[in-house]
């Protein structure tokens, strides 16, 4: 063992002696213009900051606070939230207590007031869009919707109605009765014409 080394190890040890007391505590003061490596102040102003439980107060920390040293969010406190990019037609409905945004649609349900007419979408022949309401016109139906929503009326014409007209559906106006025709021959029979409501409805031949 070299005479400097053993010089080193007496220096040591009386600076650790008068240092500490039998119960390893610090013997002296420490002086109030120390530092603790890494902090630019002064030791007493670092220890001025700290709580009971040894934290350190919000305001005395500098630089980035580190992810994993956040809390957990919860209904009841703040704690650490993740970034989330925008996804169409999607919200925030949530956040998990690990800090996750939850996305979700909304539904017609969701939407608080009414639609406005100038947001509904134009109708077209394939899809569906708003439509304006229109007053009833005697003898008049809707054939057509034009692109801004407006109903197109015109009057039927018999040639638009299909089917055939029944004789219910006849007016009740005109004749209704029996006429008879003579017999051609002295042997032959009478014939004769059936008409109901003007309408000849029934018709034998004379022989």
């Amino acid at each position: 063992m070299s005479y400097g080394f053993l010089k080193l190890m007496q220096d040591f040890n009386t600076r650790i002696t008068n240092s500490l007391n039998q119960k390893g505590q610090l013997a002296g003061q420490i002086a109030d213009v120390a530092t603790i490596q890494g902090r630019a102040e002064p030791i007493q102003t670092t220890l001025q900051h700290l709580s009971s439980t040894g934290t350190f107060a919000a305001s005395a920390v500098t630089g980035t606070l580190m992810p994993a040293n956040l809390p957990a969010a919860s209904l009841g406190s703040i704690g650490g939230v993740e970034a989330n990019n925008p996804t169409p037609h999607e919200w925030v409905n949530s956040i998990s207590a690990g800090g996750v945004p939850q996305l979700s649609q909304p539904g017609f349900g969701d939407i608080a007031g009414s639609v406005l007419s100038a947001q509904l979408p134009t109708p077209t022949i394939v899809s569906l869009g708003g439509v304006m309401a229109v007053a009833a016109i005697p003898s008049e139906w809707v054939n057509a919707i034009d692109p801004t929503g407006t109903p197109q009326l015109s009057q039927p014409a018999f040639t638009d109605v299909s089917g055939q007209i029944t004789t219910a559906q006849l007016p009740a106006a005109g004749v209704s009765g029996t006429i008879h025709l003579a017999a051609l021959t002295g042997l032959g029979a009478q014939g004769s014409i059936t008409v109901t409501n003007g309408l000849i409805t029934a018709f034998v031949d004379p022989t």
